[in-house]
């Protein structure tokens, strides 16, 4: 390997940490340490290096996570990490409660793992969660968005869910209870890991409004695409569970092309409630493929004639020219065959002559 192929980038020198980039894949290399005083919950006041493995192992969160090896001296576990693995136990290092009380994110780490590994948590550590969980107070919604976020995408996300019920944690993620329906453990792993899915279905089983919604999303400070998605599946999926005319799916579609798919996938989520009629919906689904795969025109662009067109056959310029062919693109939801210049030319000057009249 040519020494041009490796490069160096001090992600975290104060801590230690640098990112060794070879052939593309990036590797992150942290020298032993020791931490001082946790003051904030969530950061060391200072890093101390060490060259003692021991040392460094016993700051670390979780047994699973306290293992090291070295080519000469094979592993190293000094808190029995592997019998840990073999158990499915996420156990912490040495007292959980000092664990939690130095960093308080731990506490969502340990239901992130046992959701991502099916893992189980040890009792000492669910006892210590209990007494430190409202030091997650103090931790940013950002990171506690990150690790709802990766319990949400995970394998076994039912035991995230139950985890959070059961240990109380909901009101530090969201002020409303989207965590005590039990219908969502019977349903959310068949879900698609999907973050947007999962977490639209989480709010439409517990009843939260579009409103609601939004107001959970900004608090724990999710960006703007996100929130906008949400906002549209909550506002329009009772309109594939309910029977739908071409003309009211055209008018669901226009503009809204970007959310389809993630709408569909929701509504397909839904059906393992068995709370709708599957039949309505796969007649939605199929008539939007339908409408996907045609030539009709769902935008203004799409008519055969524009405001130029209008103004010739003695229409006004403003607002009377959008209100003219948003008449006649609704025409055309219902008689698509109908989008052709000299038939939509009649249409308006009949429109016109209407209002005159």
């Amino acid at each position: 390997m040519d020494k041009h192929d490796i490069k160096n980038i001090p992600t975290g020198i104060k801590h230690g940490t640098i990112t060794a980039v070879i052939e593309g894949n990036a590797y992150e290399i942290t020298t032993y340490r020791v931490e001082g005083e946790y003051k904030d919950d969530r950061r060391p006041e200072r890093v101390e290096f060490t060259e003692d493995i021991l040392k460094d192992l016993s700051r670390r969160d979780f047994t699973i996570n306290a293992i090291a090896y070295n080519p000469l001296e094979g592993l190293v576990d000094p808190f029995n990490g592997c019998i840990d693995i073999e158990n499915k136990i996420i156990r912490c290092v040495l007292d959980a409660k000092d664990r939690f009380n130095e960093d308080a994110l731990r506490i969502m780490r340990a239901v992130r793992f046992s959701s991502q590994l099916g893992y189980k948590l040890d009792e000492r550590c669910i006892q210590a969660i209990k007494l430190r969980r409202e030091k997650l107070k103090n931790i940013s919604k950002e990171r506690i968005r990150e690790e709802f976020n990766k319990i949400l995408s995970s394998e076994f996300v039912d035991m995230g869910i139950k985890l959070i019920k059961k240990l109380e944690l909901g009101e530090y993620i969201t002020a409303y209870d989207i965590f005590s329906n039990n219908e969502i453990l019977t349903m959310m792993n068949k879900i698609p890991r999907n973050t947007d899915i999962r977490l639209s279905v989480m709010f439409i089983v517990n009843n939260i409004s579009t409103e609601q919604s939004k107001e959970i999303m900004k608090k724990l400070k999710y960006d703007n695409k996100t929130i906008e998605n949400n906002r549209f599946i909550l506002k329009n999926y009772n309109k594939l569970l309910k029977s739908n005319d071409e003309t009211e799916l055209k008018e669901l579609l226009r503009g809204n092309l970007k959310y389809i798919e993630l709408l569909i996938k929701v509504c397909d989520a839904l059906q393992l409630l068995k709370k709708y009629n599957s039949n309505i919906f796969i007649e939605n689904k199929e008539k939007i493929n339908i409408i996907l795969h045609s030539n009709f025109p769902l935008e203004i662009r799409d008519l055969a004639i524009n405001g130029d067109d209008l103004i010739k056959i003695g229409i006004k310029k403003g607002q009377a020219i959008g209100n003219m062919l948003e008449t006649l693109l609704h025409e055309i939801y219902q008689h698509p065959n109908d989008n052709k210049k000299d038939i939509l030319l009649k249409k308006a000057r009949d429109i016109l002559n209407q209002n005159r009249d």
